[in-house]
């Protein structure tokens, strides 16, 4: 990764998603206590709240593009939460 920790890529992932949601007209926040969503936006002219999990990944340069592997625990896509979370790749690679 370039000589940089995982962490930081991981924190520099969550915070161009969050300025993407951002530029977009959402309403985004990183929550204070880490329960296993990294950001929680919110489209403030019709009320939509959508969860939101954050893989950066590094990806392997490939042919036709790059791969990429990310883990999700099983418990994060098996137990239901109101609404519902969507899960984010962003390949660190580009």
């Amino acid at each position: 990764m370039r000589g940089i920790s995982i962490c930081i890529w991981a924190e520099a992932g969550q915070l161009y998603i969050v300025a993407e949601f951002l530029l977009q007209d959402w309403n985004a926040a990183i929550p204070e206590i880490d329960t296993g969503d990294d950001v929680f936006v919110v489209q403030d002219k019709i009320g939509l709240f959508k969860r939101i999990q954050v893989k950066t990944i590094t990806g392997t340069k490939r042919k036709n593009g790059y791969s990429a592997k990310f883990i999700i625990p099983y418990t994060q896509i098996s137990t239901p939460v109101n609404p519902e979370t969507s899960f984010l790749p962003l390949n660190s690679s580009q």
